[in-house]
């Protein structure tokens, strides 16, 4: 069993999305404190101003976008959405790693330096494993915080060490990212199998094994919902059975193997003819077949039930240079919007209708009107 790419790509930018929310809203504590320690906001006014509105800005908007904008554009242009997170999470990096910069070249403010530097360090750590989802992303945000102030240190041959050391951190921070990505895609990739491996189970066990149809147990679990469905919205719920005449003469002539192919190609005609994704198929055991219609007229519905005993009157299988054929008896059974009718009584109306259908004769399609219930005939 594979994965699809598209799968993964989409989980990762929901993940990576929800673990960025959360640090947008640390930025701004984090600049206050560092500004506030020993009046450094009093002496570098305009510095304080620009770096406080740029990252307040950057912080503000990512949390706006997110909140208000994101679904809106996801529904136009999904492409957009992303990158419109991508760059603005790459922005938020760039304006801290520049005022970063910035501040390991002012001369003294050692103790606001200290505060940068323990911020920044728990910045890139953080992101580093926020974006670990995507390795670019977490790569370049590290690297557009870190960067800059080591260049400017070496350029300006101050904090020669400590640019040396922010290097060396940079780099640590690039394996810890790869490795966070590894153990995330793997994780992801398990998750992600163990949900479809789960959905397969699920489908499984509604399916019938042989002819891919519905079961019995799926049926029966949808079809109080979706008569309770047609009742809210006044629409007619008709279910039709249909019984495979003689069919144990197949079986007994040709064996089973041969009856359980025929049964395949009645089940591939039945979905032939209904073929809407509202109605409900299923092999109801044997050689009986039960279909569902919740949003088709009851005359439309006979006409479908004549369609298909036309179409297994006509169906020839081959086997063994003998052709297979056999007809099919159908009962229908619908009801009154106005009228609360089990499932049950629903599909035990229908039985009865295929019992007169056999019973006059076979091949015949027999309808148990919307109104039988008060006392009118079959037809």
């Amino acid at each position: 069993m594979t994965i699809e790419t598209p799968d993964i790509d989409r989980r990762v930018v929901q993940d990576i999305k929800t673990r960025a929310f959360f640090g947008l809203l640390f930025y701004t504590p984090l600049f206050l404190v560092i500004v506030g320690a020993n009046d450094f906001y009093k002496r570098h006014s305009s510095f304080c101003v620009l770096f406080g509105t740029l990252i307040a800005g950057i912080c503000l908007f990512r949390l706006f976008y997110r909140l208000v904008l994101s679904e809106r554009v996801k529904r136009h242009s999904q492409s957009l959405d992303n990158a419109i997170f991508y760059i603005s999470a790459g922005a938020t990096g760039l304006i801290w790693g520049s005022f970063f910069a910035w501040f390991m070249v002012l001369p003294g403010e050692y103790t606001s330096k200290m505060l940068m530097i323990v911020c920044t360090a728990g910045i890139c750590a953080g992101g580093t494993v926020g974006f670990a989802p995507s390795f670019a992303l977490a790569v370049f945000f590290e690297l557009a915080v870190l960067i800059p102030a080591a260049a400017l240190m070496l350029l300006y041959r101050t904090h020669e060490p400590l640019a040396v050391l922010v290097l060396i951190y940079s780099v640590y921070l690039v394996f810890i990212a790869g490795q966070g990505n590894r153990e995330y895609r793997q994780a992801l990739k398990n998750e992600l199998l163990l949900v479809k491996k789960t959905e397969e189970l699920g489908l499984l066990a509604r399916i019938d094994s042989l002819t891919g149809l519905y079961n019995r147990r799926y049926f029966d679990e949808n079809i109080d919902r979706e008569c309770k469905k047609c009742s809210r919205v006044r629409t007619v719920p008709v279910v039709i059975i249909g019984d495979i005449d003689h069919f144990k003469k197949i079986n007994d002539q040709y064996g089973h193997l041969a009856g359980d192919e025929f049964l395949k190609l009645t089940a591939e005609v039945f979905r032939s003819v209904f073929r809407r994704d509202t109605d409900i198929v299923a092999r109801f055991g044997g050689e009986e077949f039960i279909a569902l219609l919740t949003d088709t007229p009851a005359q439309a519905a006979f006409e479908l039930a004549e369609e298909l005993r036309r179409r297994m009157s006509a169906m020839r299988m081959s086997c063994n240079g003998s052709e297979i054929s056999a007809t099919i008896s159908i009962g229908i059974a619908c009801s009154r919007p106005d009228i609360d009718e089990s499932r049950d009584t629903l599909i035990s109306r229908a039985d009865n209708a295929l019992y007169q259908a056999k019973k006059r004769g076979r091949n015949q399609t027999v309808s148990a009107s919307c109104d039988e219930a008060a006392g009118r005939q079959y037809r």
